[in-house]
């Protein structure tokens, strides 16, 4: 048993499952490998960000992955509140391969447990135009965040859900691709997450796989016929990886799709007699422990085309009606093909070809936001959403602009009051930093007051000394 003394606060079980896996060698390596440092990453937004960029080590597999700095304080920059890149670990970016080779058309996604939002703004960002994603997360807390992250990333073709896997049930199998970044017991991130390590135990391995099992049966039934399903975990063990999808192969009948990664990325191919799905172990890839696999869905032969038709009318007012030419300005090509979606207090404009969707989802998923949020009702007024400053839609011409220097954007981000020469007329003002969209200002009076969301903003009064990333450029 390999039991140096820097290794003893991993679990012998732990420890005993790697070694039945992999032998002693690879294990004496990984297990060192987990006493390192994480390694940091960031994934660009290739539709606000000039992708041609030296910004430092590329992933192997993301083409707008990038290594930088692990002592970088994001919080600090305002280009990561604008949604310019998002912070990922490296491995999770692994799922480009899959969505390259198997996704080639427009396309229904469903990222059933969605938060943080990591894996979503990559789809997002590959999908064929025309595509559509809902990002569901249950755990409120969570979804919160989620709602946040996929405002920043400002993509127009997402809904988010906010519902368990049984509250599906009764919803048509109406999905092309289904991911599935299922809950697990963690292990690939012990040495990012020291609680990992403290909760891990072989009865949680076992819960987690009944959850698995659980997650990909509801997945199941709402994957078209020729579907694809990515399932993904964070963990090492057979169990939680090769053991599931062995289940869901004879429970049924799916089809594991083949991948050709390049050799000197270091992914290991399976494990065990079958060569199911793909690991990355921090040994012998930059990154953290992560599995992936993907599967097809057969058709069986008897299968009808899904209706998106809802049983009954929605509560929701989803018209053009009376929407005025101002609001239509505001987003590029005038909202052509868009309508809007009121629902609550907030107001939602989404392209039309969406309207069934989201109507049928309406009525069985709890729905926190669709398309481009627009605007809030407060009393008898509507105000412009934090949310529309960050579309990638926004008819930036349409406003006045401010762009700040760093010093006044990290006060601005904090919510502190905004400079304002006396130049500007009445009406909302876009708070940009280097061009990139961070809000909304509002002139009244002789002063602007700063609409930055109370939830979003940053809590701490450092400045750094220097900008962060100062190659990273707007792309016009």
């Amino acid at each position: 048993m390999i039991t140096p003394q820097n290794l003893q606060p991993f679990p012998m079980q732990f420890q005993e499952n790697l070694l039945k896996m992999l032998g002693e060698k690879e294990t004496s390596s990984l297990l060192n490998a987990l006493t390192l440092p994480p390694i940091t990453s960031l994934r660009i937004n290739p539709f606000k960000t000039d992708t041609n960029t030296t910004l430092g080590e590329n992933v192997k597999w993301c083409k707008e992955g990038h290594y930088v700095d692990s002592s970088q304080s994001f919080t600090f920059d305002p280009k990561f509140h604008s949604g310019a890149y998002y912070v990922q670990e490296a491995s999770s970016m692994f799922l480009e391969q899959w969505v390259k080779t198997y996704v080639s058309s427009p396309s229904l996604c469903l990222d059933f447990c969605s938060a943080p939002g990591g894996k979503c703004t990559h789809l997002l960002s590959l999908l064929p135009k025309g595509s559509f994603v809902v990002a569901n997360e249950p755990i409120a807390s969570r979804a919160s965040i989620l709602v946040e992250n996929l405002s920043k990333w400002g993509a127009p073709n997402v809904m988010i859900t906010q519902s368990f896997p049984e509250e599906f049930e009764g919803i048509q199998p109406i999905f092309d691709v289904i991911l599935t970044d299922v809950p697990c017991s963690g292990e690939g991130m012990f040495r990012k997450n020291t609680e990992a390590v403290q909760q891990w135990s072989m009865q949680n391995v076992h819960l987690c796989m009944e959850r698995q099992r659980k997650i990909l049966a509801q997945a199941w039934k709402l994957l078209k016929p020729n579907g694809v399903l990515i399932y993904s975990t964070c963990t090492f063990n057979c169990f939680e990886n090769e053991e599931i999808m062995e289940w869901i192969v004879k429970e049924y009948g799916a089809e594991i799709l083949p991948l050709s990664p390049e050799e000197s990325w270091g992914m290991w191919h399976g494990i065990g007699e079958h060569s199911l799905g793909y690991h990355l172990f921090p040994h012998l890839v930059k990154g953290e422990g992560l599995y992936m696999c993907a599967l097809r869905k057969p058709d069986v032969g008897n299968s009808s085309n899904p209706s998106f038709a809802p049983r009954r009318k929605t509560k929701s007012n989803s018209s053009n009606k009376e929407i005025s030419l101002s609001e239509k300005d505001y987003f590029m090509g005038n909202g052509e093909s868009m309508l809007r979606i009121e629902r609550g207090d907030t107001a939602y404009w989404v392209k039309s070809q969406w309207k069934e969707l989201y109507e049928y989802l309406s009525e069985h998923l709890k729905i926190l936001q669709v398309g481009i949020p627009t605007s809030i009702r407060k009393g008898n007024l509507w105000i412009l959403h934090p949310a529309l400053a960050l579309s990638t839609e926004l008819n930036r011409g349409h406003f006045e602009c401010i762009d700040l220097n760093l010093k006044d954007s990290l006060s601005y981000l904090r919510g502190e009051s905004v400079p304002y020469d006396g130049n500007m007329s009445k009406g909302y003002v876009l708070i940009t930093y280097r061009s990139f969209s961070l809000g909304w200002a509002k002139r009244v009076g002789n002063r602007l007051n700063n609409l930055y969301p109370p939830m979003w903003r940053i809590k701490s009064t450092h400045l750094p000394s220097e900008e962060i990333f100062p190659m990273l450029l707007y792309k016009e």
